[in-house]
């Protein structure tokens, strides 16, 4: 069973430090007009019928908002209990999630009605759900954590670091767990075997992506080398929310990656082209899909508009079968969807590709079952890892030789953003 007290005044002093009242009313899906260097921002009210904008945020007092209609007047916590009708606690605990704060044992939120999960079955995703699912404790990596991982997927420590300091991955003290329908408490799933990871998660909490620190398979107990292999990772419901998407604000520069480890090889390559020449870590956003079958959700859009989005493509190798639905580049496919929605969004969008490159009209006779998989033309050829085998995705790149990740290639690929 995971469950402990926690130290309520001092979490409410640390989501105070790291919420403003513009934050949380923006959480809460308010549109604000901001003024004062963005300090002050004026909507209409959510507590009354405001045909006006009557209602204030920050200000003068950061954790405030005030209504000049109805005359509500509250700081974040009591804004969030009226809008989520919750105690105190409950509204410190959820906004605790949201500012992405891991402090003591935290349930980022109470369980949803209507949202089950059987404690035998994985996690899988309702691609067309928006609810926002529950998740375990969470807690800030340290830095022993990152270093493992770094290890374990040949990445640098300090990008991995910076990670974790930019509120994208945090750690999970066992896994695989399930939440009790009952009492909302997540306990160790049975016959399974826990092990520390780390999830891939952003401060929306709208999904979490979770992997070994050791980069192993979760395993039964006393598993067999004959019994079926455990996942390498279990996801939550929500894969079409794009991770990092709501931190983009101002910056006008997106690489867009697929999967958890991808997110970090893309720190460690802009950590190692970074300079204050050329501050990449600063001016580029990180953003990462948890799954190459989705189409990334209608409301993260608005926070592309006006970027660069330069896509990493994944690499499939094209393979016959007598399926027409089987017979699919599952990573180029979702590139090319991704790069339509982003473009009737506003954004530029260029894709760059690990992988080999393929004639499209050989690739669309395959699909057709008019060309063998054999016969497709590759118009340019792919990066190769250091031991001759084909690169797959941006974290294979991280296995490449010296020469080649230092090549011009990848140097364009973190730095030139004029497209």
């Amino acid at each position: 069973m995971i469950g402990a007290s926690i130290d309520l005044a001092r979490l409410r002093e640390e989501v105070r430090s790291a919420l403003t009242m513009i934050r949380v009313a923006t959480f809460d899906g308010l549109t604000l007009r901001l003024e004062q260097g963005g300090n002050l921002g004026k909507g209409k009210c959510p507590f009354h019928e405001d045909k006006s904008p009557s209602f204030i945020c920050g200000g003068k007092f950061r954790d405030r908002c005030h209504c000049y209609g109805c005359g509500v007047d509250y700081d974040i916590f009591e804004y969030w209990q009226k809008r989520r009708s919750v105690d105190h606690a409950e509204a410190v605990r959820q906004l605790a999630g949201l500012a992405g704060v891991y402090f003591g044992e935290i349930t980022f939120e109470k369980p949803k009605a209507g949202v089950k999960r059987s404690p035998g079955k994985r996690l899988v995703d309702d691609a067309a759900s928006s609810v926002k699912p529950s998740l375990p404790s969470l807690y800030q990596a340290k830095r022993e954590d990152c270093e493992a991982i770094a290890k374990a997927r040949g990445l640098d420590a300090e990008a991995v670091w910076i990670a974790a300091a930019n509120k994208r991955l945090a750690v999970v003290k066992e896994w695989p767990l399930y939440q009790s329908k009952h009492n909302g408490l997540w306990y160790a799933k049975q016959g399974w075997e826990q092990h520390r990871c780390w999830a891939a998660i952003d401060e929306t909490r709208n999904v979490a992506e979770y992997r070994r620190i050791d980069n192993g398979l979760h395993t039964r107990v006393n598993q067999g080398p004959d019994d079926d292999k455990g996942p390498k990772v279990w996801s939550t419901g929500g894969k079409k929310w794009p991770l990092g998407a709501a931190q983009i604000g101002d910056r006008k520069r997106v690489l867009l990656v697929e999967g958890g480890p991808d997110m970090l090889a893309a720190y460690h390559f802009l950590r190692r082209w970074n300079s204050a020449r050329r501050p990449l870590l600063h001016d580029v956003a990180v953003v990462c899909m948890l799954g190459a079958g989705l189409r990334m959700r209608d409301d993260a859009m608005a926070y592309f508009k006006g970027c660069r989005v330069r896509i990493m493509v994944d690499a499939d190798q094209p393979k016959d079968s007598e399926t027409k639905t089987k017979r699919k580049l599952v990573g180029l496919e979702a590139a090319h969807r991704w790069q339509t929605q982003l473009a009737e969004a506003g954004a530029a969008v260029e894709l760059f590709y690990v992988g080999d490159l393929y004639n499209p009209d050989h690739v669309r006779e395959w699909h057709e079952g008019e060309r063998a998989a054999g016969e497709i033309e590759i118009v340019q050829e792919g990066l190769l890892k250091a031991d001759g085998s084909k690169v797959k995705d941006l974290n294979d790149v991280v296995h490449c030789t010296e020469d080649v990740q230092w090549s011009d290639d990848i140097r364009e690929a973190m730095c030139a953003w004029d497209f």
